[in-house]
């Protein structure tokens, strides 16, 4: 059973410590597939070249939900697909500048998913694109090496549930 992490009640977005939470989802298809969801970049800027900058699919909590909570509703805005938590991959952090210029160090959970129903076309406005790829595009596709990471994480994941589900 999964240890429910649970949010402090006056959390608050303008933290320096934000969270966010998401999801690796997975599937055989007949191969070993997963969601990755899709952003053109320097869309307003004119003249430079648009470039599609891929993501794992992730957002930050809203009110009274716990991670958990917020990873399987965010995955399931931000792709299409109803999915249910199989397996928790771990955490990555980074920092950056909020709107104030403050240093921030955000924290991401990342959780293994199963898609339960749905369709990548029910997606969010969020991402122009989101597809079904192997691990190995994912890694060639997904911008951050700690997303990477994750994927190379879930990727170990999924061979080892599947060589338990062999023997």
């Amino acid at each position: 059973m999964l240890k429910e992490i649970m949010l402090p009640e006056n959390f608050k977005m303008n933290t320096r410590y934000p969270v966010s939470a998401g999801g690796v989802v997975y599937r055989i298809n007949p191969y070993s597939q997963i969601l990755i969801c899709g952003r053109i970049s320097n869309r307003s800027s004119g003249n430079e070249t648009e470039k599609m900058m891929w993501h794992l699919p992730k957002g930050t909590p809203e009110p009274g939900e716990s991670i958990e909570q917020t990873a399987l509703r965010e995955v399931h805005e931000e792709t299409g697909y109803l999915v249910s938590i199989d397996d928790y991959l771990g955490t990555i952090k980074y920092t950056f500048k909020n709107h104030t210029h403050l240093d921030c160090e955000k924290t991401v959970y990342f959780y293994f998913m199963n898609p339960v129903s749905g369709h990548v076309e029910d997606h969010d406005a969020e991402f122009d694109e989101v597809c079904w790829v192997s691990f190995q595009e994912a890694l060639e596709m997904v911008e951050h090496q700690n997303e990477k990471d994750i994927i190379l994480k879930a990727q170990k994941l999924s061979i080892e549930k599947l060589e338990n589900n062999h023997h």
